[in-house]
């Protein structure tokens, strides 16, 4: 069975396709529901990505049973009720963090942190760590409703996201 016919097979209500423009959304639809009804073009020559395409969202049937919508591509996705999200979906690392020397502990190199002791043994995959880092700096830059603080921070002189994923990123080419 073929990548399209599992996903059908695990489709049963109704499935939103998102995700940036010319990724491939409209195609992917088109192999769920065995035609081509999906306007779709050829990806550019020079750097081998899709175009936009899709200019509508419009819901499809799949023959197997279930809806699948198409939309255009998106620009931004931006979190909501994240905080309490993050904890629900890394509970295993949580676990782990009431064992750490701090309470403040970020899991990035403390003395005592039970998060990275865990990774040191392969109790936990450094992976899924690394996931939660992403999505911790992601809630760092991210006000209360959602909206990016970045741009306001780097206007009023605060640079303390973009240190943040400085230090993230030049650790983790070492």
């Amino acid at each position: 069975m073929n990548a399209a016919g599992r996903l059908t097979a695990r489709l049963h209500r109704t499935a939103a396709l998102l995700g940036s423009s010319g990724a491939g959304k409209s195609t992917l639809l088109n192999a769920l529901i065995g035609t081509n009804k999906q306007k779709t073009r050829a990806v550019r020559a020079n750097d081998n990505r899709g175009r936009h395409t899709t200019s509508h969202r419009e819901l499809f049937a799949v023959p197997e049973g279930g809806m699948v919508i198409d939309s255009p591509g998106l620009r931004e996705v931006q979190l909501w009720e994240a905080r309490e999200g993050l904890g629900a979906a890394f509970d295993d690392l949580e676990d782990l963090a009431r064992a750490c020397r701090y309470r403040d502990c970020v899991h990035d190199g403390e003395p005592g942190c039970a998060v990275v002791a865990a990774v040191e043994r392969g109790a936990l995959d450094e992976e899924r760590l690394e996931s939660w880092h992403k999505l911790r700096l992601e809630l760092l830059a991210t006000d209360e409703d959602g909206t990016l603080l970045a741009r306001q921070r780097a206007k009023s002189g605060e640079r303390m996201v973009t240190k943040l994923l400085r230090k993230r990123v030049k650790e983790k080419n070492q």
